[in-house]
């Protein structure tokens, strides 16, 4: 038997039209379309909607803006602890020191910023890298560089806290300008910071052993015959292929370097070993 709506024109059958999708139903509790509840009571208002729209959206913002602050929070190097063994943390800082260990080909660098001081290293993979890479950490510029606490006791070397490096992906570099000065306007107080120089070599003795540089030592005198030591100890030569060529006496030499205090005299460190820290300008006699 067939049922009566069958005999009814579409027209005669109550229909109206679902709040949700638009399309039209016939008398029921739903729609017959996209299941939404004709019940005004069971359902949710548009600006019900909209706010707890806008409320995921602020929390989902909150979420990146959190997870953006951790990977790019940086900690001051004053308060890594030994309770961080283990932890990564991204740090930044002047450029002070370098270490270059030949046999296992360790290299590292000291690091300090307003808070403090800590040595950086990286192993043989590491330091293999940096020598393929565009540039390196260069004395007296700030570096940005994420790092693994690594916390030891020796009983020879005792309690020592340093970062270690293991990849360069976050390693950044901000080229800090040098201040040109003559070297008699060079005084205690430039100790750390980043000159540049210019004069004549008056005096070289580099001394080597066994096929390398132990270092190379210097006298730098400028047109007001004010003179300063220019020192290069072993650890700068730890990159066999950077480009540099000794300066000899009577040539005239531009030094970019950071200043350094050694045995009560003021002498000027060269920010690394290449020609672009120190360079030639005059072939001399």
């Amino acid at each position: 038997m067939k049922k009566m709506t069958e005999n009814l024109h579409p027209s005669d059958i109550s229909t109206h039209r679902c709040p949700s999708c638009g399309k039209k139903n016939p008398e029921g509790s739903s729609c017959v379309h996209c299941g939404a509840t004709f019940d005004t009571k069971k359902r949710t208002s548009v600006k019900k909607t909209h706010v707890l729209m806008v409320i995921l959206s602020l929390i989902g913002m909150g979420m990146i803006a959190v997870a953006s602050y951790e990977i790019n929070k940086i900690t001051p190097i004053g308060e890594i602890t030994e309770e961080m063994d283990g932890e990564v943390v991204q740090i930044t800082g002047l450029v002070l020191d370098m270490e270059y260990n030949r046999e296992y080909e360790i290299i590292s660098f000291t690091i300090n910023d307003s808070s403090g001081s800590i040595e950086v290293f990286g192993w043989s993979d590491i330091t293999t890298e940096l020598r393929n890479h565009e540039w390196h950490p260069s004395l007296g510029d700030n570096i940005t560089l994420e790092g693994r606490v690594d916390y030891t006791e020796d009983a020879y070397y005792g309690a020592t806290l340093q970062l270690e490096m293991f990849n360069l992906q976050s390693l950044e570099h901000v080229h800090v300008n040098a201040q040109n000065k003559s070297i008699g306007e060079i005084l205690w107080d430039d100790v750390g910071e980043k000159v540049m120089i210019t004069g004549e070599v008056s005096y070289k003795n580099v001394v080597s052993s066994g096929g390398t540089i132990d270092y190379a030592l210097y006298e730098i005198t400028d047109q007001n015959s004010d003179t300063i030591p220019m020192y290069m100890k072993e650890d700068m030569f730890w990159n066999e292929d950077q480009d540099f060529s000794f300066p000899n006496e009577t040539q005239t030499v531009r030094i970019i370097g950071i200043i350094e205090e050694f045995n009560g005299e003021l002498e000027i460190i060269p920010s690394n070993i290449t020609n672009s820290a120190i360079q030639i300008t005059e072939a001399g006699a």
